[in-house]
């Protein structure tokens, strides 16, 4: 999700980059290079940046042209919590649903993305994006829950799409 995220950053902007598979030596060229294993982090002209919300933020001071940012104080604010959601509580419902073993579990984090499918239902209403354009909020929600749609079962996810229009408009970009 978070690699997804930077992806989209860096095309938006039109910056090269070369993607390199820490998978196939099991992260251990990411933890010689970063100390860590988290994903992702970038050689940037030299300097290793980690994070997607730092990267985004460092791409965005190097390279203005297309901004992450809606215009506006205020505007930037709530988009930078918007994205803070989706990398911090969406993430953990996404873990949550992929690891509930019984059905009780189950049930309590299908509710928990039900949710957060109403939150986002009422965040695109009539709208393409959040805000007049896409930004870093719209670019941290989809990879989120697109992931989440393809992982989650059959019947709960036929419910959600069926049960949120307006988040059906936005998925389908």
């Amino acid at each position: 999700m978070f690699c997804e995220k930077i992806r989209i950053v860096l095309a938006m902007k039109k910056v090269p980059y070369d993607i390199v598979d820490v998978r196939k030596d099991e992260r251990k060229s990411l933890i010689e290079y970063t100390g860590q294993r988290k994903v992702p982090s970038m050689d940037y002209n030299g300097e290793c940046v980690i994070d997607s919300t730092v990267i985004s933020a460092r791409l965005e001071k190097d390279h203005p042209g297309t901004s992450i940012y809606p215009d506006g104080a205020s505007n930037k604010g709530l988009c930078l919590a918007l994205e803070d959601w989706s990398d911090e509580v969406v993430i953990h419902a996404n873990h949550a649903i992929r690891r509930a073993e019984t059905p009780e579990a189950r049930k309590k984090t299908e509710a928990e993305w039900d949710a957060h499918f109403n939150t986002l239902d009422q965040m695109y209403s009539g709208k393409k994006f959040i805000f007049d354009r896409m930004t870093i909020a719209d670019i941290s929600i989809f990879p989120s829950f697109t992931i989440f749609t393809l992982r989650s079962n059959t019947k709960f996810r036929r419910n959600i799409r069926t049960s949120t229009p307006s988040w059906k408009t936005c998925a389908r970009r």
